[in-house]
C-alpha cells in the first residue's frame, strides 16, 4: 500500500480544517486504527480515522471496539469533552499536530496530540 505524501497531507488538512472550535467526544483503537469521535456543530458526529502510519480521513462511522487500552484510557482521561483549536500539518513532514484546549479541575490546559504517518507511526500526547 502506497503511503500518503506530505502533498496529500496537506489538502487533508484544509479539509480537517472543519474540526476546529469542535468537541472530542471520545477516543478509540482497534486493529491498528485510531479514532478520535468529534461532534462537528451542524454535521454531527464525525471520526477522525488513522490507520497508523498508513493513512487518515474523515468518516462517520468506526469498526467495533473491544477494551480500551492504556494509552486510550489516558487521552480519555485528559481529553474527552475537550474542544480541537487548530489542526495543522509540521513544516512540509507527514506530521499532523492537533491541539486541544481542556478543562482540568477548573483550569484550561493546552495539549498536542501528534499523529506521524510515515515508517510505524507513533501517536504522541504532549502538554505545554
Amino acid at each position: 500500500m502506497k503511503q500518503i505524501s506530505f502533498v496529500d497531507l496537506n489538502y487533508l488538512i484544509k479539509e480537517f480544517k472543519i474540526l476546529e472550535n469542535s468537541r472530542v467526544d471520545n477516543f478509540y483503537y482497534e486493529n491498528e486504527t485510531f479514532y478520535i469521535r468529534i461532534y462537528v456543530k451542524q454535521q454531527g458526529h464525525k471520526y477522525l480515522t488513522n490507520k497508523v502510519s498508513k493513512f487518515i480521513y474523515l468518516g462517520d462511522s468506526k469498526e467495533e471496539s473491544s477494551r480500551p487500552s492504556s494509552f486510550i484510557q489516558y487521552l480519555r482521561k485528559y481529553l474527552k469533552n475537550s474542544f480541537i483549536t487548530s489542526i495543522n500539518q509540521i513544516d512540509g513532514e507527514r506530521i499532523i499536530k492537533i491541539s486541544f484546549d481542556s478543562k482540568i479541575q477548573d483550569k484550561i490546559e493546552n495539549f498536542n496530540l501528534y499523529l506521524e504517518l510515515f515508517a510505524n507511526g507513533n501517536i504522541i500526547l504532549c502538554d505545554n
